[in-house]
C-alpha cells in the first residue's frame, strides 16, 4: 500500500514538472521591443498629437480637460520626483509624457489597451505610469489642494452654501461614490448595485471643492458607516476637531442651531450621525429642503 501511494505521488510531480515547463514556454518573451511599440517615437500619440494640440487651446483642454497653463504648472511640480535616468539598453520615458498617459486616461476613462495603442507604450509601462504619477500627484499636493479643515474654514464655507443654494447653516456636503474594481479579495467588495468596488467618500464646499475625502471602504458599506469610521468624524467624537460654535437661526433669533452637514436626499443627517453635536431638531419633519 506504501510502495503505491509512492509511486502515485511521483507521477503527479512528474505531470506537475511537466505542465510547469510547458507553461513557461508559452510565456516566452518573443520580442525584447515589440515592432509596434519601437516605433513610439515616429508614430506614437505624444510625438505626433502633443506639440500640434499645444497650438489650439480649445483641443488640449478636450483632450487632456486641463489647460495649457495649468498642464504646464503640474508637470514643473512633478518632474523633479518622476525624472528617470537613461541606461545603456534604453532611454527612459520622459515625465511630460508620463503625465500626458495618466491625464488621458483620467480624461477619458479608455483602458490601459487602448493607450497602449495609441502612445505605442507596453500595458505594464503604462499601469506602472499611471500609479507612480497618481501616487505623486497625491503626495506633493494633498497638503495644499486639501488641507485639514480649521474652524475658519468651516465658518467660510456656511455663506456660501446660503448665497449660492439658499441653504443655510451647512458647512459642507457629503456623499459617497462607488469606484469599480475587478477580481477583489473577498465578497466585502460588493455592493448593492451588483458590482464590486471601493468606495470615495468627499465632504465638498458650496463651489463643488473636495474638502475631505475617505478612500478605500468596502462597497457593501453603506454611506453613514464609512463616515463614523472616517477620521473627520472620529476627531469631531474626540473633540480633537472644533466645529463652529452655534448661531442663531434666521427665522428665528432666538433660536440656535449648529452649523451642519447637508447630506445626499436629506437635510438632516441619517439616524447614525445623530450625536448632541448636532443640534438640528428643527429640520427632522422634513426630507427635502
Amino acid at each position: 500500500m506504501a510502495v503505491w501511494i509512492e509511486k502515485k505521488t511521483i507521477a503527479l510531480l512528474f505531470l506537475y514538472r511537466r505542465r510547469l515547463r510547458r507553461s513557461r514556454k508559452t510565456w516566452e518573451r518573443i520580442y525584447w521591443i515589440h515592432p509596434y511599440v519601437a516605433k513610439r517615437r515616429e508614430l506614437g500619440d505624444f510625438y505626433t498629437k502633443f506639440m500640434d494640440l499645444r497650438e489650439h487651446e480649445d483641443k488640449f483642454f478636450i483632450y487632456f480637460r486641463m489647460s495649457i497653463k495649468s498642464f504646464d504648472e503640474l508637470h514643473e511640480r512633478l518632474k523633479p520626483s518622476l525624472q528617470k535616468k537613461n541606461t545603456a539598453m534604453r532611454d527612459c520615458i520622459e515625465p511630460i509624457q508620463m503625465l500626458c498617459v495618466t491625464l488621458r486616461y483620467l480624461a477619458s476613462g479608455c483602458t490601459f489597451t487602448d493607450l497602449h495603442l495609441q502612445y505605442r507604450l507596453g500595458i505594464s509601462t503604462i499601469s506602472g505610469i499611471v500609479k507612480d504619477v497618481c501616487s505623486t500627484i497625491w503626495c506633493l499636493m494633498l497638503g495644499e489642494c486639501i488641507p485639514p479643515p480649521t474652524k475658519d474654514k468651516w465658518e467660510s464655507i456656511s455663506p456660501e452654501f446660503e448665497t449660492r443654494a439658499n441653504f443655510p447653516h451647512c458647512i459642507g456636503a457629503v456623499d459617497g461614490k462607488h469606484i469599480r474594481i475587478s477580481n477583489p479579495l473577498g465578497s466585502m467588495y460588493y455592493n448593492y448595485k451588483g458590482y464590486s468596488s471601493v468606495v470615495l467618500m468627499a465632504v465638498a464646499d458650496a463651489n463643488y471643492r473636495f474638502v475631505y475625502v475617505d478612500i478605500g471602504s468596502y462597497g457593501k458599506d453603506c454611506d453613514s458607516s464609512i463616515f463614523k469610521r472616517s477620521s473627520l468624524w472620529t476627531s469631531i467624537i474626540n473633540n480633537d476637531h472644533e466645529i463652529p460654535i452655534e448661531k442663531n437661526c434666521y427665522w428665528n433669533r432666538q433660536l440656535q442651531i449648529t452649523l451642519l452637514f447637508r447630506w445626499r436626499r436629506s437635510i438632516c443627517p441619517p439616524p447614525a450621525f445623530t450625536s448632541s453635536i448636532w443640534g438640528i431638531s428643527t429640520y427632522n419633519k422634513k426630507k427635502n429642503f
